[in-house]
């Protein structure tokens, strides 16, 4: 795993891994931001040491969803 000297390196990185995945799959750099925010979010939440979570990691887990929920409905109407 690559180690980052500031967190500023660590968002910079992502943020250009995301521009040149949307490029090149021609997905929407949002949707891609929030799979990586959601990605990260379970992965917090399935390596907690206690496996409790805090309350704003469970808020934020369950605000994806369902904004995932309500673009996917909407995505499958359209077509």
């Amino acid at each position: 795993m690559r180690r980052y000297a500031t967190s500023v390196d660590l968002r910079r990185a992502l943020e250009a891994r995301l521009r040149q995945q949307a490029d090149e799959t021609g997905t929407d750099l949002s949707r891609l931001r929030r799979i990586a925010v959601f990605d990260r979010v379970a992965s917090r939440l399935s390596t907690a040491e206690d496996r409790t979570a805090t309350k704003p990691d469970l808020d934020a887990a369950l605000e994806l969803v369902r904004s995932f929920r309500a673009q996917t409905s909407t995505t499958e109407t359209e077509h």
